[in-house]
C-alpha cells in the first residue's frame, strides 16, 4: 500500500464566484484529495504527470493531452504517484448544457490544449476581464464538442482479469501472447477476448500498449533516458515501434513531449 504525504484540500467548497473558474496546482508525489463533491462540474488536464481519479470502485487516469470531465454533485478521490501540475476548470451546473452526463475521458483538440497551457502560462486570470472570460467560454464550449472515451486505461475487479491487469502493471515489458496469458493464468483465450471486450471497452493488448505509454510518462519526464532505452523497457522491440504507438495516444512524438516537459 503506497504511503500518502499530502492531502490537499478541495478548492470552493461553496458557490463560485463566476461561472467558469481555472485553478492550476502542483501535487507533490503520493499526494491525495480526500473524497469529495462539487454543486458544479469539473474538468481535469495534467500538464505533466498522471492524475488517478476514484469514483466508487472505478477508477480514471488522467495522462498528459486528455482530460477527466465529472458532472456536479459526483463524489470522487483525486491522487497521484509521481509529481503532477494539473488544472481544474470549475463550471456552474447551469454551464454544463452539452457536457456529458456521466463522468468521462475526453479527447483534447489542439485549441484546448493551447488555452490550457495559455491559462498555465498566464498563472492569474483577470475574472474581471472579458476577454479572458470570452476565452474560458470557448474552452467550455469546445469541451462539449470532444470525443469521449469511457477510460484512457480501465481497471475492474473481475475474477479472471484482475490478476492478469496486476500481473501487466508490474511487467509491462512483459512479452506474453494472449495464448500465454490464458494458460498461465488458467483461462481460455476466447474467455479473454469476451471478459476484455465487456469490461475493459477494448483488447488486452490495447490495454497493454496504454498501460506501457502511462509508464513511459515518469520516464521521460525524470530520467535522461534515451527514446531506445525506454522502448526497450518497456518491452518494445524498437525505438520507432515504441514512437508509432506514443504518437497514436498522445498526438506528440516522445521526444516532442519530453521537450514540453523539460521547458515547463
Amino acid at each position: 500500500m503506497k504511503s500518502v504525504n499530502k492531502s490537499i484540500l478541495p478548492a470552493y467548497k461553496g458557490c463560485l464566484s463566476e461561472p467558469i473558474l481555472p485553478r492550476i496546482v502542483f501535487m507533490p508525489k503520493n499526494s491525495i484529495y480526500p473524497n469529495h463533491l462539487h454543486d458544479y462540474g469539473e474538468f481535469n488536464f495534467c500538464y505533466r504527470g498522471v492524475l488517478n481519479i476514484q469514483i466508487n470502485e472505478k477508477h480514471f487516469l488522467v495522462p498528459p493531452q486528455y482530460g477527466l470531465w465529472l458532472p456536479p454533485r459526483i463524489e470522487h478521490i483525486a491522487s497521484n504517484d509521481d509529481e503532477v501540475m494539473h488544472c481544474s476548470l470549475y463550471i456552474l451546473s447551469e454551464y454544463c448544457d452539452g457536457l456529458p452526463t456521466e463522468p468521462t475521458i475526453l479527447i483534447l483538440n489542439p485549441l484546448i490544449r493551447s488555452i490550457l497551457w495559455y491559462l498555465q502560462e498566464k498563472s492569474v486570470i483577470d475574472l474581471t476581464s472579458n476577454k479572458d472570460k470570452r476565452l474560458l467560454q470557448v474552452l467550455v464550449d469546445q469541451l462539449s464538442e470532444m470525443p469521449k472515451v469511457a477510460s484512457y486505461l480501465p481497471m475492474t475487479n473481475h475474477r479472471i482479469l484482475k490478476p492478469i491487469l496486476q500481473f501487466l502493471d508490474k511487467e509491462p515489458n512483459s512479452s506474453l501472447s494472449l495464448p500465454d496469458l490464458a494458460k498461465q493464468f488458467n483461462t481460455t483465450e476466447r474467455t479473454l477476448i469476451r471478459h476484455s471486450k465487456k469490461e475493459l471497452g477494448m483488447t488486452l493488448s490495447e490495454w497493454k500498449q496504454r498501460l506501457r505509454i502511462i509508464k513511459s510518462l515518469s520516464l521521460l519526464d525524470t530520467t535522461d533516458y534515451t527514446i531506445e532505452s525506454i522502448a526497450f523497457e518497456l518491452g518494445y522491440n524498437s525505438a520507432s515501434a515504441f514512437s508509432s504507438v506514443f504518437k497514436k495516444l498522445m498526438k506528440m512524438s516522445p521526444m516532442e513531449l519530453r521537450k514540453q516537459l523539460r521547458d515547463f
